[in-house]
């Protein structure tokens, strides 16, 4: 009797792509669904005079960043960031078709994907500041969502620290 040894099954690879500046640049909807969210939240309108830095940071954090610039800080401040952070994402679902348009898909990005996306082993997915439904909307605009398992994925509606 000979005794056959399994064999081990290869290992299972995670690439993890942040959305923002790495796969694509969404264009100006994304300050202006911000804007427009907080504005809407607060029943006044907010103008964007550029003072507020984006880039590196979670969806919360950019809303209480614009909140603090609108003059709310502290509680009166996060007792409307769920407003905001609605109205951001539905002013971005909105301005969705804006997103191929003005923005860009990086050079690559589709290839990379789709080469990656034919491994067995490989899993692709989102780490992001965004929250979850916009980091969808993001990729879904350039069709990216057929290569990643959103659903694995870290987004800024997990925590608004995005350590």
């Amino acid at each position: 009797m000979s005794i056959v040894e399994p064999v081990p099954a290869r290992p299972r690879r995670v690439i993890l792509w942040d959305v923002d500046g790495t796969l694509m640049s969404a264009g100006p909807i994304g300050r202006d669904a911000f804007f427009a969210g907080a504005s809407e939240a607060l029943g006044r309108e907010l103008r964007d005079d550029g003072s507020v830095q984006m880039s590196g940071k979670t969806d919360p954090l950019i809303a209480m960043e614009i909140l603090e610039h609108a003059g709310l800080h502290g509680d009166d401040a996060r007792a409307v960031l769920p407003d905001v952070l609605e109205g951001l994402t539905r002013n971005l679902d909105r301005g969705a078709g804006r997103i191929p348009r003005e923005g860009q898909l990086h050079a690559g990005v589709g290839e990379v994907l789709a080469r990656l996306d034919a491994e067995p082993d490989v899993v692709q997915t989102v780490v992001s500041g965004n929250l979850g439904v916009n980091a969808r909307i993001k990729v879904g605009a350039f069709g990216l969502e057929r290569f990643l398992d959103m659903e694995v994925g870290a987004y800024g509606s997990d925590d608004s620290d995005r350590d």
